[in-house]
């Protein structure tokens, strides 16, 4: 029971998280702002889809349920659902994937604030969709 508590936690921290710094970022942050031209901090309107043109809404969905498919398949899989590191990491990546979600079908971009160069935009979302994929990678690594 423990678990799910830590899932629901952690899924709306991520989502609580990446709109708070977006709404920073948009309507607080003096922006642009640059530290030795490799990292700034600038609004982008992301409007591409996996580094390529926007398909339609309909197949964004598709695709985006695909991924949680296969996501929780994979938990099962692996068994990284039975312990609370687990359902850390999927709450953060289903929480930062929903908060994109969200911008591309309310707005029909994403807001990216983050740019690093050579590298491209990204924001908060994307750094826990990160950070629970490493949790998820070290629970499946230490499985085997």
């Amino acid at each position: 029971m423990v678990n799910i508590f830590v899932f629901l936690g952690s899924l709306l921290f991520a989502v609580g998280l990446d709109r708070f710094t977006k709404w920073l970022a948009t309507d607080y942050f003096a922006l642009p702002f640059s530290f030795n031209n490799t990292f700034s901090l600038d609004l982008v309107q992301t409007q591409s889809f996996l580094f390529s043109p926007v398909p339609d809404g309909w197949i964004i969905l598709f695709i985006s349920a695909l991924v949680i498919l296969l996501l929780v398949w994979l938990g099962y899989r692996f068994g990284v659902w039975e312990e609370w590191p687990g359902n850390l990491g999927f709450g953060l990546i289903f929480g930062a994937m929903g908060s994109n979600l969200f911008d591309r079908v309310y707005s029909g971009y994403i807001i990216d604030w983050f740019k690093w160069a050579g590298v491209g935009a990204f924001n908060t979302a994307d750094l826990l969709v990160v950070f629970g994929l490493i949790i998820l990678t070290i629970m499946v690594w230490r499985r085997r």
